[in-house]
């Protein structure tokens, strides 16, 4: 695994989804494990978000902690992404999850 990045959004942020072809900065993370672009974009979006990396103490504890994120009822969206390394492109993570219940309207 190389860094990892959780971030909270609105509907409209699609850091990465099943069948559609990944944004450079999603295809540059996969290929490489930059997130320099990733990060660029939720920076120009004001958006919450933070990196997880332990690459030398992974082999002894493979937790990883994440600091807080701002959620909002508008950015209640949470993606995650990282690259699976060494392969040349693969990468893992999820998408658009809702962090509000919609039938009770709670988080």
């Amino acid at each position: 695994w190389t860094k990892q990045i959780l971030a909270s959004h609105d509907i409209t942020y699609k850091m990465w989804k099943e069948g559609f072809l990944p944004s450079k900065a999603v295809e540059t993370l996969a290929e490489a494990g930059g997130i320099a672009n990733i990060l660029e974009d939720l920076q120009t979006r004001g958006d919450s978000y933070d990196i997880g990396y332990d690459k030398y103490l992974y082999v002894k504890d493979p937790t990883v902690s994440f600091e807080p994120l701002e959620m909002t009822s508008s950015k209640r969206y949470l993606s995650a992404i990282t690259k699976l390394s060494p392969s040349p492109d693969w990468f893992s993570g999820f998408h658009d999850f809702n962090a509000v219940n919609e039938d009770s309207n709670t988080w």
